[in-house]
């Protein structure tokens, strides 16, 4: 099995990185991390000379920008040369202008997601992120709906060769009124947590499929230079 780098050394040598092909559920509190590590992921993927699409679902998408530079991760020119390709499905509003290097789309329209993600296929995206999503939001939409959204993304990791990381506000893994939620995390092929617990970070691996990986609670710090893992 390949595995893509995150970036990130400590977690590397831990696990080899991410599985290709697979889809990564990481979930949390907010504050906890799992913005940046999957920023840091589209980071390493950019270094290596990998297309990469980053999907934005609670805010405009210009604020990602931002977010990136904050770290001295400048993406203007991936994005110049079609290697960092932006998505929102971050509702968009007419009072507002729309950036012509996006593409606007709907998340719970399979038919909508199925033609953005193909698309991506085409030009050749190694890495997608999407987030932040909050697990709330599992529990309005149907299951005849997100049931068929789950079954596509895994599908098109897999055959596309693509690695998706799904970032989602989330405080348990298998709460009462949260069944869609459940779903989610059961289509997912690994599935990282983070949280904060006596004044630090800490991150751990639930589930990494076809993939060493410690299953203890693991200090980690946000710095200036992104996450490092194994730090207190």
């Amino acid at each position: 099995m390949e595995f893509l780098k995150t970036g990130i050394a400590s977690f590397d040598a831990a696990t080899g990185g991410i599985p290709k092909g697979t889809r990564t559920v990481l979930y949390g509190g907010s504050g906890t991390g799992k913005t940046i590590f999957g920023m840091q992921f589209l980071w390493a993927g950019l270094q290596n000379g990998e297309c990469v699409a980053y999907n934005i679902m609670d805010r405009p998408f210009d604020y990602v920008r931002n977010y990136f530079l904050s770290f001295e991760w400048d993406t203007g020119r991936f994005e110049k040369s079609g290697k960092f390709v932006g998505l929102q499905s971050f509702p968009h509003f007419d009072d507002f202008p729309r950036d012509p290097q996006v593409t606007y789309f709907t998340a719970d329209d399979v038919d909508g997601l199925r033609d953005v993600t193909l698309a991506l296929s085409k030009k050749g995206v190694h890495r997608m992120v999407s987030g932040d999503s909050s697990q709330t939001v599992f529990s309005l939409i149907p299951s005849r709906r997100m049931i068929p959204i789950g079954n596509w993304m895994v599908n098109w990791a897999f055959h596309s060769g693509v690695t998706v990381l799904d970032v989602v506000t989330a405080t348990q893994v298998d709460a009462e009124g949260h069944k869609n939620w459940s779903l989610n995390l059961k289509a997912a092929h690994n599935v990282i947590q983070f949280r904060q617990q006596n004044g630090r970070r800490e991150i751990r691996i639930l589930k990494m499929e076809g993939a060493e990986h410690p299953l203890d609670w693991l200090p980690m710090e946000i710095t200036a230079r992104g996450i490092e893992v194994g730090v207190s």
